[in-house]
């Protein structure tokens, strides 16, 4: 109940923070994309005939995330640019995650008001790793291929661990959950359930252009995919923790329930099952059934 009340009142206040900001001097719809070379693409929205006038551009960079401006109050500015620019390229020599922020300076005065995914980055950005070719026929065959819908990619990009592991903390089904899940479960068995295997929606099988689609399909293809379950868990969680589309928010709830699942935390696997049993009903009882098997599993 408590993080729920601190969630609804953070919206509360970005909400706030945009009437305050409407017709003042603040960028918005600030997105970053890593490249395959040595570029990461930012692009913004400038606001419409702002009062003052905007002078300047100040780009700031961090390898945190940037959540409000005294973390980078005391930081200068990565870069100065042109106010009438809605785009730069920034040049990087790693694979490392980087947060951006654009703000606006009018004269000498700098409107230092940051809303995160307004006009600061919520999720790291980092150059793509390049696909080793193999020959060009068979390169041509992969890009055209379409998976079909519960398997995994045969020959998925490599993948490049930065994080840490960490130990998972188990934790009680929800209330919500203990409801639905009776008329789910089934009898007591005396034998270890089968291993489901992973399971991808339709629209996740082929890389979007943009938007929130793809942000899910980076991360299922830089972690889930690659059966590094410790780190989905952790960039699904961040996903989740944004303003994000309904359909996106449902998919990426459903592949955390599998996140956790393959980790053997099936009690919070359920919970996020059972969150999106009403869309999906089907997929999301049988997930859930093999789930309260191997609970019951591990309790005798």
């Amino acid at each position: 109940m408590k993080k729920k009340i601190i969630f609804t009142l953070s919206y509360f206040l970005i909400f706030c923070s945009l009437c305050f900001a409407k017709d003042r001097p603040i960028i918005t719809e600030l997105s970053a994309t890593g490249t395959t070379g040595t570029n990461i693409n930012l692009s913004w929205k400038l606001p419409k005939t702002p009062e003052p006038k905007i002078t300047k551009l100040l780009v700031y960079k961090s390898s945190l995330p940037i959540a409000n401006y005294t973390d980078i109050s005391n930081a200068t500015p990565y870069v100065e640019l042109d106010p009438k620019l809605s785009g730069w390229q920034d040049t990087v020599e790693d694979y490392n995650d980087y947060y951006y922020a654009v703000l606006c300076q009018t004269g000498s005065t700098i409107f230092d008001i940051i809303l995160p995914s307004i006009n600061s980055t919520v999720n790291g950005t980092h150059l793509i790793v390049k696909q080793k070719k193999t020959s060009k026929n068979k390169a041509v065959a992969a890009e055209e291929k379409i998976i079909p819908e519960g398997t995994l990619r045969e020959t998925p990009l490599p993948y490049l661990d930065l994080t840490e592991g960490r130990n998972r903390k188990k934790t009680v089904i929800s209330d919500k959950a203990k409801n639905v899940v009776p008329s789910l479960a089934g009898k007591k068995i005396n034998s270890e359930p089968e291993l489901l295997n992973p399971y991808i929606f339709e629209e996740d099988l082929i890389a979007p252009e943009n938007g929130d689609d793809y942000l899910l399909f980076e991360i299922l293809k830089r972690s889930f995919i690659q059966k590094n379950y410790s780190l989905a868990q952790k960039q699904l969680t961040q996903l989740l923790g944004t303003n994000r589309t309904e359909s996106v928010t449902k998919r990426a709830t459903f592949y955390l329930g599998e996140a956790y699942y393959f980790e053997e935390d099936y009690k919070n696997a359920v919970k996020q099952f059972v969150a999106v049993y009403s869309d999906y009903p089907a997929v999301a009882k049988k997930w859930i059934e093999n789930s309260l098997d191997k609970v019951v599993i591990e309790g005798e």
